[in-house]
């Protein structure tokens, strides 16, 4: 693997960037980014909105998905429903207050892909949305394996 796809799959450049962008957006809210993520993804996938739904898409420990949810709650910008038929399931719905945040958010996003992807061309990003998606199934496929190490074989 060359440099360039090593820095991309870590993710690190990425993660430096929507640091720095989101960094007012978290003080502005007093939240911290896992928090406005978790606000993001609920409104953007309302139909998956238990601790586990969230705890997949975002691949974050349940435990830290569970303080996130309370925190969220208490603050007003979660309302909490139990599953009628089994207590053990909560649902998770973003109220209004959140979506000034989701707001501020989602143009972070844009301008930033409008910068990251700017100079190539259209079949070029296609190119590279076809080959993330393949990349992505892969990362996802091998998550669902028994964890090896793969020096082991």
């Amino acid at each position: 693997m060359i440099a360039n796809e090593i820095a991309l799959l870590r993710g690190g450049q990425i993660k430096y960037l929507l640091g720095q962008q989101m960094d007012s957006l978290c003080k502005k809210y007093h939240l911290r980014m896992a928090d406005i993520e978790v606000l993001f993804y609920l409104k953007n996938n309302p139909e998956e909105n238990t601790a586990s739904d969230i705890q997949k898409s975002l691949h974050i420990n349940k435990g830290y998905v569970s303080q996130i949810v309370k925190g969220l709650s208490e603050k007003g910008y979660l309302t909490v429903t139990t599953d009628e038929k089994d207590r053990r399931y909560m649902y998770y719905t973003v109220t209004d207050k959140t979506y000034e945040i989701t707001d501020a958010h989602q143009k972070i996003w844009d301008t930033l892909g409008a910068r990251i992807f700017k100079d190539i061309s259209p079949e070029d990003r296609e190119v590279f949305d076809r080959v993330t998606v393949t990349v992505c199934n892969n990362i996802t496929e091998m998550m669902n394996e028994k964890p090896y190490c793969i020096l082991d074989k």
